[in-house]
């Protein structure tokens, strides 16, 4: 391998790992991040590791409040889509969410499924919040 060629390799390796410092800063301040710890003069100083697992995390946190925030609505076309489509139509309310579930289908602990069941089964939770978990423990 010629010197040209290990330079052109070096520096296309060097090129894919880079930084790209505004792109990061931008999607941290479009992300809400208000910590001084990120402002424009210290920015350059937080470990890009940091920055990236933050960013993933936050993305992360705000597709699951849009799912959230958007579950009502959600729930609504679901139930106009069944009175329009009739018996035969069957559609599930990811459907109509913003991002898509993470695949684990019951999202809840195994920590939090004993608490609960423990609770149920020593009677601390009224008669209503039973009825609206039983399915989820089940």
């Amino acid at each position: 391998m010629s010197m040209v060629a290990k330079l052109e390799a070096t520096s296309e390796q060097a090129l894919e790992n880079s930084t790209d410092w505004s792109e990061l800063y931008a999607q941290m301040i479009s992300l809400g991040v208000s910590d001084p710890l990120f402002n424009a003069e210290r920015f350059h100083l937080v470990p890009v590791k940091l920055l990236r697992t933050l960013a993933d995390s936050l993305s992360k946190y705000q597709q699951q409040k849009a799912n959230i925030d958007g579950s009502s609505v959600a729930k609504l076309a679901c139930l106009v889509h069944s009175a329009l489509g009739g018996k035969k139509s069957s559609v599930s309310i990811e459907a109509f969410l913003p991002f898509d579930l993470p695949k684990d289908k019951r999202g809840i602990q195994e920590s939090t499924i004993s608490a609960m069941k423990w609770a149920l089964k020593n009677e601390k939770m009224p008669p209503a919040i039973v009825g609206m978990i039983g399915a989820e423990l089940a």
